[in-house]
Parts: C-alpha cells; structure tokens; sequence
C-alpha cells in the first residue's frame, strides 16, 4: 500500500515532465514563425491605427478575439490592442475611470 502512492506520485511526474518537454519542444520549432506573426500583427495594428481612434482599436481587438481559436491568435490580439492605442488617434475621455497607475494591485486587495 506504501508504493502505490509512490508509484502515482512517479507516473504524475513523468507526465509533467513530457508535458514541460513537448511545449518547450512546441516552443523552438515554432520561433520564427511566431515571431513572424507578432511583427505583421504589429504592423497591421499600426496601419489600422493610422485611421481609427483609440477605442476603435479596442472594439477591433474585441471582434478579433470573438473570432480566435487557440493561443497564437488571442495572444497575436493582445499584441494588436496595446500596438494599436498607441499609434491611434486620441478619443476624448479613453482613459476616464481607469485606476492610476500603481493602484489596480491595491484595490484588488
């Protein structure tokens, strides 16, 4: 009865291991293709910024993520938004009701 634990215990392990292995396996065969990606992301975000407002580019990166399926293409949408409100044409009152800088952690508590 000892070993039965001990032996759940080496099999859960040797799954987190090959889990750990095949993302970081994932991860360098797919380098340059994400990559890739994330720069034409950026570009696209800018080219979208030169005629659109701020809040624009967060309903756009709204209706891109409605349409995403998998990781690569919800983490390529927030590569957009932030790319996007950047270069994007101030909208007056964007920012009204945000917490300052430095208090999001303290009114989480």
């Amino acid at each position: 009865m000892v070993g039965d634990p001990l032996v759940a215990f080496g099999v859960l392990s040797l799954i987190g291991v090959a889990a750990i292995g095949a993302v970081v396996w994932w991860a360098a065969s797919n380098k340059d293709r994400t990559l890739a990606e994330g720069k034409e992301t950026m570009r696209k975000a800018q080219a979208y910024a030169q005629t659109h407002e701020q809040h624009e580019c967060v309903d756009e990166g709204l209706r891109k993520l409605a349409n995403c399926s998998g990781i690569t293409c919800e983490a390529n949408t927030k590569v957009f938004v932030p790319a996007c409100i950047q270069q994007a044409e101030r909208t007056s009152g964007f920012c009204d009701g945000a917490l300052p800088k430095g208090k999001i952690l303290e009114t989480s508590r």
